[in-house]
């Protein structure tokens, strides 16, 4: 590959990494400038910046005139160089960034991906670069940072943070907001194909069931099976059954006998 934008022969040899020496470390919440500097250097080296930065797009499936088309040699091997780097990327993630990679199509779409996970780590990595110039940064004060940067759709997930009886450490608030992010992403799966099961639900039980099976894999289920009753909620946060995510008392952050009270807003540092 002479070039980022341009495409290799079809007969050229395509880059297989190793996965287990030319990836020692996997992508977690503390290590992303690591890993980052390294995933880019191999990519680097084999002239493959373009698959993920996009300036290699995908070549067209056919070539020649409209009543002359044939197929292109140079798309099969950019699809399947493509699926070497998307396979290097997940292999070289925690679980936690595997369940986004899983759903790109291409290994630019995975490398764009934005995520909860990515935006914690972000914050993290700000704050070790100030504490290497010796001005570190107070726990507290990046749970704030992370909190206040949260969109409208955490807006019942900041609720519950700011809202605790004790203040949250920034590891336990990167592993509830992956989660939390993990939960509305199974919901919108849920949501969306909630019309054909619904349409499958009329043809056949017996598909019904063998459907909920499969996507049982991926997401914990809504309701668990019953032939005479009606089906119990399971809470996609807590796992308890009885309730669903939105009215899970743990998430937003307070029980039932004190939740006529206000609660002390921790997260929210006086300025003195």
């Amino acid at each position: 590959m002479s070039s980022s934008n341009t495409h290799a022969a079809p007969n050229a040899p395509l880059v297989e990494f190793n996965l287990s020496s030319n990836f020692p470390i996997k992508l977690n919440g503390t290590n992303y400038p690591t890993w980052h500097k390294l995933f880019m250097n191999l990519l680097t080296a084999n002239n493959l910046v373009g698959y993920v930065t996009g300036s290699t797009p995908c070549p067209s499936f056919t070539i020649g005139e409209k009543d002359a088309q044939t197929e292109n040699p140079n798309y099969l091997h950019w699809c399947r160089q493509d699926s070497h780097i998307t396979i290097a990327l997940m292999t070289s993630c925690g679980p936690e960034a595997q369940i986004v990679i899983a759903s790109a199509t291409s290994s630019a779409d995975a490398w764009s991906s934005s995520t909860v996970h990515d935006y914690l780590r972000t914050i993290r990595s700000i704050g070790d670069e100030l504490a290497l110039i010796g001005h570190p940064v107070d726990d507290l004060d990046l749970v704030i940072a992370a909190v206040n940067g949260l969109g409208p759709t955490f807006c019942e997930f900041s609720t519950s943070i700011r809202t605790r009886d004790t203040p949250i450490q920034f590891d336990e608030l990167f592993d509830k907001l992956v989660d939390f992010e993990i939960y509305l992403q199974r919901d919108e799966q849920h949501t969306m194909s909630a019309p054909i099961t619904a349409n499958m639900a009329h043809r056949s039980n017996h598909h019904y069931n063998r459907s909920n099976q499969q996507q049982s894999r991926f997401r914990r289920p809504y309701f668990s099976p019953s032939n005479n009753t009606r089906p119990v909620s399971t809470c996609q946060y807590c796992d308890k059954r009885g309730h669903i995510a939105k009215n899970c008392n743990e998430l937003r952050g307070y029980h039932s006998k004190n939740s006529a009270k206000p609660r002390a807003h921790h997260v929210q540092k006086q300025n003195h």
